[in-house]
Formats: C-alpha cells, structure tokens, sequence
C-alpha cells in the first residue's frame, strides 16, 4: 500500500479498480479517470465496478499478455466475458489486423475492451447530475493580502 492506501500500480481515483496508464498532476490514473474533473471520480468509478467483468477482463489481459500464459488467459477472459452475457466482447474479427485477416491481436482486443470502458465511463459522467455544495464566484471577496495594520499591536509601542 502506498501513503494514499492504494495498491501499487492502481488507479489514484478513490475506490477505482483500474491498472493505472497516464500521469496527470503528479498521479497516476487509469484511462477512464485520466483527464477527468476530479467531481466525476465516484460516477466514473462506480460506472467501473457495474462493469467489474470487463474491468477483471483487462487487468488479466494486461498481466497474461505481458507474462505468457496467453492460452489459459484468453479462454477465462473469454469464458468470464460469455457468463456475463457479452458474447460480442470476446476475442474475433474485431480484434485482427487488416494485414493478417483471421489471427486475432491481443492488444488489439485490450484496445477494444479498455475503449468500451471509457465509452461507458464517458456517458455515466455525462449523466452526472453534481452541483457544487459551494456557490461560484466571479469576483473575491475580502482582503487578498496580508494586512500592514496589526489588530493586536501594543498601543505603548507606537
């Protein structure tokens, strides 16, 4: 866990069970949160645990890939993806190249299934009904310095 109480390599958005992918103002932050007003953190990261199958489905896609195990992998994402009812997400035509019609790409389908995602996570922040607690201002009210009048100064002294 790090000073934040996230696992390493997770997304900084409170709650979000997200790999991290971008940096952004000196976090880290999964595709999904990344670039996005910190107000739409909860709608976003809620929109990510409905979606925990193609969540789950990435974060093994990303690990398998880059470890090996690709076969065993890629018939539990595809097996886990088929028991949500999303037959349409698992590995196919989509997901080859145009120069090797037939031969799925791995990181074709992690493209796929991660812009899914911010697709969904993009019209639940649009949906987003939140309204500052505190009004707006256009202009500042009050002092915008440190005043050169000390309210408690020793009158003696002056």
């Amino acid at each position: 866990m790090t000073a934040d109480h996230r696992q390493p390599g997770m997304c900084s958005a409170y709650g979000c069970p997200m790999v991290v992918t971008t940096r952004s103002g000196g976090r880290w932050y999964c595709a999904c949160h990344a670039g996005k007003s910190p107000a739409l953190n909860d709608q976003i990261t809620r929109e990510l645990r409905r979606l925990d199958f193609i969540v789950d489905s990435v974060i093994d896609l990303r690990k398998e890939y880059s470890l090996g195990d690709w076969e065993a992998a890629s018939n539990r994402i595809q097996a886990r993806l088929i028991a949500a009812g999303r037959r349409d997400l698992a590995i196919g035509a989509a997901d080859c190249s145009p120069h090797r019609p037939g031969v799925p790409i791995a990181r074709m389908w992690l493209q796929r299934l991660e812009r899914i995602l911010i697709e969904a996570t993009d019209a639940a922040a649009s949906r987003s009904t939140f309204v500052p607690s505190v009004p707006l201002r256009k202009s500042i009210i009050g002092p915008t310095h440190a005043s050169t009048v000390h309210p408690y100064a020793d009158p003696d002294r002056a």
